[in-house]
């Protein structure tokens, strides 16, 4: 499997070998604007079942995009780097039967990714290394093994110039998995390694930082059959030694994925806990600097939910990615503003506007330089297969293709448990070549990503019949209004000037289907929204 099972989507490899029948080029370009100053776009990204683990904004302010691409013949590692308006400069593929899950923007202006690679001859997963130049190509790349599955789920460039892995592995003589920390330098050779856990238990290790006295913090998850999941956080030395861990056990589902640390050397822990029936609610948790809590807040959506990144703005508050599962058979992603207390600020969510039955998880965050925000994440439909949200808003989460779900909030206090924790070895690391290759991103629109201001509502305009054969009235619209329908691809295939407060269009002549409408009044605009002709 690809990701682990119990999270990560659940997905497994089998489910992503079965969506190979569903291949389909689906690449959505949406139209650039400006919304005080600031770029906004909405696009997803495809080709053939591709997913999208981590966006970071480049130091050239454009963006850089990692995950997976799987086609009818290969799985790949996949970066894509693209220019501030959300433009494809150049898409690079890595390994073979590989994926990447997290990637950072280097000192020297490369990129440092990470994530697993198939091994051939024990078709076990490794962990997979790869350090890049600023164009994406190689410098080296490392894989990292051990008797069992290995999986890599962070890495960071280290003060030093050096680099530290994040996964999960299986250390000399032991029969459960442990966190696995790697340390190299800057030129990919081994600093240390080492295995953290107990005996009996199940450790995963899922986000990692350096700390301000140089070590490091780690966040995951503690499996044990008889408790479930319960999440893990883990302090640990610049060179590896092991200070002290918690377990964090509120439910029999609790999970942390991502970990920061805050200006009083406590920390900010993201994850999931079960709500004990049957979903998962997103939560927050903040600690002291010795790991106990101090507050906790859960955020539930209307089925459930499962958080994946967490990033401080300026302004102090917090921005996070995650997905709300809105009917049994759709999730959403969604992502989350709230305040350095855990309150909720606003909320965004968004969809790919098929129809269809899907799965979406948001899977990255962050604040841009221009006080926007840069989503990404992946869906998947039994009809298309996977592909990539790519989604740049203003700084108040909108570009005209967003909606709200309502989220109930609640507290979240969960027992500390100090764990038995050994320090272990093992693993073997082998440095390979294995040459990246060029791909391009075809590009087809769908949502339409309005680039101008929003006048303040007056009057609610109604359009109806809707659906209708093709014509269509707008009722309560202000004279001299500009009306314009454009099609799934974004073309204008309709526009006028309303002479009076009614104005009927007529679309007679196109195909049955879709087509979105924009009402604007000296440029601002004043409404936008979906017309069907059947």
């Amino acid at each position: 499997m690809l990701f682990h099972t119990a999270y990560f989507y659940d997905l497994t490899l089998n489910k992503i070998k079965v969506m190979k029948k569903f291949l389909l080029i689906l690449t959505f370009v949406f139209s650039i604007g400006f919304i005080d100053g600031q770029t906004t776009f909405f696009k997803t990204i495809g080709g053939y079942n591709e997913f999208s683990n981590c966006v970071e904004q480049t130091s050239d302010g454009g963006y850089m995009l990692v995950g997976s691409s799987e086609s009818p013949t290969s799985l790949n590692g996949y970066l894509i780097k693209t220019n501030s308006s959300g433009d494809t400069l150049w898409t690079k593929l890595y390994g073979n039967e590989a994926q990447l899950v997290m990637g950072k923007q280097t000192s020297d202006g490369g990129y440092i990714l990470t994530g697993e690679i198939k091994n051939t001859s024990t078709l076990d997963l490794d962990i997979y290394v790869v350090k890049t130049d600023s164009i994406g190509n190689s410098s080296w790349q490392k894989i990292i093994a051990t008797i069992n599955d290995d999986e890599s789920y962070d890495v960071k460039q280290t003060s030093d110039g050096g680099y530290i892995i994040l996964g999960y592995g299986t250390r000399t003589g032991g029969s459960t998995s442990d966190i696995f920390v790697i340390k190299l330098d800057s030129s990919g050779n081994l600093d240390w390694k080492k295995f953290y856990g107990s005996n009996t238990e199940y450790e995963y290790g899922y986000s990692i930082i350096q700390t301000a006295d140089g070590g490091y913090m780690i966040c995951g998850d503690s499996y044990e059959m008889s408790s479930g999941y319960r999440g893990y956080i883990l302090k640990i030395g610049s060179s590896g030694t092991y200070y002290w861990s918690k377990i964090f056990d509120g439910s029999s589902h609790d999970r942390s994925t991502r970990i920061l640390q805050t200006t009083d050397y406590g920390y900010i822990i993201l994850g999931t806990r079960g709500s004990g029936s049957g979903s998962n609610d997103m939560c927050i948790l903040r600690t002291n600097s010795s790991g106990n809590p101090i507050w906790g807040k859960t955020y539930f959506g209307t089925y459930g939910d499962c958080s994946w990144s967490i990033n401080k703005t300026n302004a102090g508050n917090y921005i996070i990615s995650t997905s709300s599962l809105y009917t049994t058979s759709m999730q959403q992603v969604l992502f989350v503003l709230v305040d350095s207390l855990g309150t909720e600020i606003w909320n965004r969510s968004f969809n790919d506007y098929t129809g269809a039955p899907q799965l979406s998880t948001g899977s990255s965050a962050i604040e841009t330089s221009d006080g926007g925000f840069i989503f990404t994440g992946s869906s998947i439909t039994a009809s298309i297969g996977g592909y990539m949200y790519f989604i740049k808003t203003d700084s108040t989460g909108s570009n005209s293709c967003e909606s709200t779900l309502p989220l109930t909030p609640g507290t979240y206090f969960p027992t500390v448990i100090t764990p038995s924790n050994t320090v272990g070895s093992g693993g073997t690391i082998s440095t390979i070549l294995i040459p990246e290759t060029n791909r391009a991103n075809p590009l087809i629109n769908q949502c339409l990503s309005v680039s101008i201001n929003e006048l303040p509502p007056t009057q609610q305009i109604s359009v109806y019949p809707n659906p209708s054969s093709g014509q269509f009235n707008f009722s309560g619209i202000e004279i001299e209004s500009k009306i314009e329908v454009f099609d799934m691809i974004g073309k204008v295939i309709y526009q006028s000037i309303a002479n009076s407060n009614f104005e009927t269009i007529n679309i007679f002549d196109k195909a049955t289907g879709i087509y979105f409408y924009r009402i604007t009044k000296e440029l601002k605009l004043v409404q936008s929204g979906k017309i069907c002709v059947q």
